[in-house]
């Protein structure tokens, strides 16, 4: 900072550099707890945000991606014509039947998600409790297993539902017919 060696130069320096010491440890303390609150919250909007953007565009290549845009070649004459341009949609194939076993397959998994998520929310909440309780981490293969249980009547339920509208639905289209 200074490259002098009078005493009061190196008082001066002394001074400043204790002053911009004291400011950054008063002033760390504020941005660290800032960032504290908000970086989770960063990364976890991050990462949600990434895999919507990566579901998109796996969903868009599976598909077969947007409408394709051809330009056609216009031979230049004394007066310029217009040109127009006209997208190009490819045809979709029609939209095959699901099959009994992708039917099961997928009822498999909503009930199996549903079992899952179940059987982690009742194991944390086991361990939750028994931590405030002070007992100490014990059961959460019970809480677990409730929660498992919870899950699998919730998800069997609400495929049950669909299963009854659409039933409905058959009914009334039957009936109209």
């Amino acid at each position: 900072m200074f490259s002098s060696t009078r005493p009061i130069d190196v008082l001066r320096s002394v001074v400043c550099l204790s002053l911009l010491g004291v400011a950054v440890l008063v002033l760390i303390g504020p941005v660290l707890a800032i960032a504290g609150v908000l970086l989770p919250f960063v990364l976890i909007g991050g990462l949600a945000w990434g895999a919507y953007r990566f579901s998109r565009r796996l969903v868009r290549r599976l598909r077969g991606g947007r409408a394709r845009v051809e330009a056609k070649e216009v031979v230049l004459s004394p007066r310029p014509a217009p040109v127009i341009f006209h997208p190009a949609r490819e045809e979709r194939p029609a939209p095959r039947r699901p099959s009994r076993f992708r039917s099961m397959v997928r009822t498999a998994m909503h009930v199996g998600v549903e079992v899952g998520c179940g059987a982690a929310l009742g194991a944390a909440l086991s361990v939750l409790v028994n931590w405030q309780v002070g007992t100490g981490i014990e059961h959460p293969a019970l809480g677990a297993a409730i929660g498992a249980i919870v899950g699998f009547v919730v998800g069997g339920t609400r495929l049950r539902i669909e299963a009854d509208r659409s039933q409905d639905d058959e009914t009334d289209s039957a009936e109209a017919a």
